[in-house]
């Protein structure tokens, strides 16, 4: 029985345990189901259904696999994200010439924020006496980011498809080419965008019973992500 989000109530005993624990730190009693592995396909489903209950098996899990595969497709996303804003803000005449130095920032910069963040969570946590493995927060801070994977995945072929190079460089502009299924597409990345900001939120809530501190965490996190943006694609590197 859990007594918050990071406790679980042993049922034989009575002893308060912390939410990664397999058996009561007390009696030895079996206090939750063992979790081996992160069923990739269910974890996605439960993330739109009950996304609580997703970061919760992804806690408890004892493997904290896809964590790579997220990662890479994330990166190339926010990649794609960088290099249409970079054309949209400082309209690079020769974008293609300096392609694979600005991946190469934009995905070095996203990894090792990512790194860097789970570290000050974790460290923040241990200082107030909340025990999780360090994997385990950056598994809740990439599968927050599950809905950039699913727009790399799913959507930008279909942005490719429709307007090819054009869809990053402007020029012409996707809206001259296709205005209404432009904006549909925008209006599906930034609600894409938007529910991973609420994911990293619940995602967050998981280690702590106040909703003020995963809020601003949630906000931080996102802000200092999108902020090289715009800078990135700014300077051939």
């Amino acid at each position: 029985m859990k007594v918050d989000n990071r406790k679980i109530l042993c049922s034989n005993c009575n002893a308060i345990n912390h939410i990664e624990d397999l058996r009561c730190v007390s009696c030895g009693h079996y206090i939750r189901e063992k979790i081996p592995n992160i069923d990739l396909w269910s974890i996605v489903w439960h993330l739109i259904e009950s996304p609580g209950k997703a970061f919760q098996r992804i806690i408890q899990s004892e493997k904290k696999n896809f964590i790579i595969l997220l990662t890479f497709l994330v990166m190339f996303k926010f990649f794609l994200n960088s290099l249409k804003l970079e054309h949209h803000l400082h309209s690079t005449s020769q974008p293609e010439q300096y392609f694979f130095s600005n991946f190469l920032v934009a995905t070095v910069w996203l990894v090792v924020y990512l790194l860097v963040f789970s570290f000050i969570i974790h460290t923040s946590l241990m200082q107030y006496g909340t025990k999780l493995k360090f994997k385990s927060i950056y598994a809740i801070l990439i599968y927050s980011m599950l809905p950039y994977a699913i727009l790399l995945v799913v959507f930008a072929p279909i942005q490719y498809a429709v307007f090819g190079s054009f869809w990053f460089l402007l020029n012409p502009d996707p809206v001259v080419i296709q205005p209404h299924f432009t904006y549909l597409l925008l209006i599906i990345e930034f609600f894409g965008l938007f529910f991973s900001f609420i994911l990293t939120y619940i995602g967050l809530s998981k280690f702590t019973s106040t909703k003020m501190i995963p809020l601003i965490s949630s906000l931080l996190f996102h802000i200092l992500l999108w902020a090289p943006l715009f800078f990135i694609g700014l300077y051939p590197f």
